[in-house]
C-alpha cells in the first residue's frame, strides 16, 4: 500500500487505506508494506499503526526504481 499522494487533492484519508490493509490481512492471511517516501514517515506509521499485526513500513523509497524493487513480488500494490 502507498497511501502518499503527490497532491492534497488526491490524497486518500489514511483511515481509508488502514482498513483496506486489515480487510487484506484478515481475508487472505497476507501480509500488507506500507511504502512511503519524500519524508512521509508519519503517515507511513500512522497507516502501520491502525492497520496493527500483519503490517509491515518499508524503508524509505525515493525514486521510482527503488519502488518497482519493493513491488516486483507483490500480488498487489495499491496506490
Amino acid at each position: 500500500i502507498h497511501p502518499v499522494a503527490s497532491r492534497a487533492i488526491r490524497a486518500w484519508p489514511p483511515e481509508r487505506f488502514s482498513e483496506i490493509g486489515k480487510r487484506l490481512i484478515e481475508k487472505f492471511s497476507v501480509s500488507v508494506i506500507v511504502t512511503w517516501g519524500n519524508s512521509e514517515s508519519e503517515l507511513a506509521d500512522k497507516v502501520v499503526d491502525a492497520i496493527g499485526q500483519g503490517a509491515i513500513k518499508a524503508p524509505e523509497t525515493n525514486t521510482i526504481g527503488q519502488l518497482a524493487a519493493l513491488i516486483q513480488n507483490s500480488k498487489l500494490f495499491l496506490l
